[in-house]
C-alpha cells in the first residue's frame, strides 16, 4: 500500500480527540507495517538478516512520507519522524547504525 492509501485509511483515527483511538490506531498502523515488511520480504526472497536492512529503511520512508502528509494538511503530526525505525530498534537494539 501507498504512503497515501495509509493516510487516508488512519488520519481521522489519529486526529482523534480521544487518546484511545489514536493508541489503538498507532497500533494498528505499525501492524499494517509489519504485514507489508512480511510481505516485501517473501516477494523478494530474503533469506539473511542483511536482506531486510533495505527494506525496514523503504518502510521507514513509508512512515516519513504519511508523517510529512499530515503536516501538509493539519500542520502538525499525530506520529513521530522516524516512528518506524524507532520501533525496530526498541525491538532489537543491534540494528542501531544500519536502519
Amino acid at each position: 500500500m501507498k504512503a497515501k492509501e495509509y493516510y487516508e485509511l488512519y488520519k481521522l483515527d489519529l486526529m482523534s480527540e480521544k487518546d484511545d483511538k489514536v493508541l489503538k490506531a498507532i497500533s494498528d498502523l505499525v501492524h499494517e507495517f509489519n504485514k507489508e515488511v512480511t510481505e516485501l520480504r517473501e516477494i523478494r526472497h530474503v533469506k539473511f538478516d542483511r536482506g531486510m536492512i533495505p527494506i525496514l529503511k523503504e518502510m521507514n520512508q513509508k512512515w516519513n512520507a504519511i508523517v510529512r502528509l499530515f503536516q501538509k494538511e493539519y500542520g502538525a503530526t499525530p506520529i513521530k519522524p522516524d516512528g518506524f525505525k524507532t520501533f525496530w530498534l526498541d525491538q532489537m537494539p543491534e540494528l542501531k547504525g544500519k536502519i
